[in-house]
């Protein structure tokens, strides 16, 4: 039996249409917004579709064996996340390929005759979180940044958020965000508040979701800590550990002055495209150890968007990030670079040190 997997709304609701023989069989699992590109290819000759993340395997397929390259299907998670087994049955037509994240039907099939090609890409949870991602989060607090935030906005997207940076491309923020366009829960997440990390390592970003549910126009405590000694970060709301990740290299990419090593602590608040408004207020914001008797509310604020330090209260800071995005028409949060601008946000920065 021939399974079509497919990350396009359109293109699910139109299958059933065409002919009687697409059944909608509901969510599988879901697939993060980056990550490595998992391609789908057609062999017209026995109806089967074919997904892999090898494009030699897709260059073969299509230039000697006549299958059809379909693009990209979706994108695959990490070693992290559930593995999705890929298995062939020589014997077989249409449907030859099976793909399960079953363990134990993999064991069966194989006895049966099937023969295992290994892993073909990695799956969350349906509703986009990654619960079975339980880092160890070992020593203390090697830096963090805290608050009580509250999210207001207008349009089709707009997040506040901390983050901690290392030095170049590395970076982890966490906070709340409204997306029309979200893919979280298979996108059931769109237009809603949820809470969200995104774990910049260089060229790779990855976006993930957390529960419990967030909510808008309601001050709700989160946090973000990194502890050195495991390599990883935690994400808390209210106090309760909600989700972790690895940390996007810090070690190798800390802030490195005079008076030691540092992190880049901040306060932050985005819209998504041009004519978004956000409304994103901090207080009692707090941090570890401090490389700077000031935040610096002055020197990144871009597209319109202004953030500002209310209080003067270096210890227990109070924030506000507001404004109209005038990102150039076309772009949106995630394409601002190609605008040359660094950032699409509002922001406020101190340095934390680094023991």
């Amino acid at each position: 039996m021939e399974h079509l997997h497919t990350s396009d709304a359109n293109e699910k609701n139109k299958l059933p249409k065409i002919s009687k023989d697409w059944k909608y069989e509901g969510v599988a699992w879901a697939a993060p917004m980056s990550g490595a590109k998992v391609y789908r290819v057609y062999n017209p000759k026995s109806g089967e579709h074919l997904y892999t993340k090898d494009s030699y395997e897709v260059k073969v397929l299509t230039t000697k064996h006549n299958w059809k390259a379909e693009g990209i299907a979706f994108f695959s998670g990490t070693s992290q996340d559930k593995p999705v087994y890929r298995l062939y049955n020589p014997a077989a037509g249409i449907g030859a390929h099976h793909s399960t994240m079953d363990a134990y039907e993999k064991k069966s099939l194989v006895a049966r005759g099937w023969k295992y090609e290994g892993i073909s890409w990695y799956a969350l949870p349906k509703d986009g979180s990654r619960p079975s991602l339980n880092l160890p989060l070992t020593g203390p607090k090697t830096a963090f940044i805290s608050g009580n935030v509250n999210l207001t906005g207008a349009g089709t997207g707009y997040q506040a958020k901390f983050t901690l940076n290392g030095s170049g491309e590395h970076a982890i923020s966490f906070g709340i965000q409204v997306d029309k366009h979200s893919g979280f829960q298979a996108g059931g997440a769109a237009g809603k508040p949820v809470y969200m990390s995104e774990n910049i390592n260089g060229a790779s970003h990855d976006y993930t979701s957390y529960g419990p549910p967030a909510s808008l126009n309601t001050w709700t405590r989160i946090e973000i800590a990194y502890y050195a000694a495991s390599k990883t970060v935690g994400f808390y709301v209210e106090g309760r550990l909600v989700g972790t990740a690895y940390a996007p290299e810090f070690d190798k990419n800390y802030v490195i002055t005079t008076w030691g090593n540092h992190l880049i602590a901040n306060v932050g608040g985005s819209a998504r495209v041009r004519g978004d408004k956000v409304n994103a207020q901090f207080t009692d914001v707090q941090t570890s150890d401090k490389g700077m008797i000031l935040w610096n509310d002055v020197d990144n604020n871009w597209v319109g968007l202004t953030a500002k330090w209310t209080n003067g209260d270096i210890n227990s800071s109070n924030f506000t990030v507001t404004g109209t995005s005038t990102l150039p028409v076309g772009l949106n949060w995630d394409t601002y670079w190609k605008a040359g601008l660094p950032t699409a946000d509002g922001v406020a920065q101190v340095s934390v040190r680094v023991p």
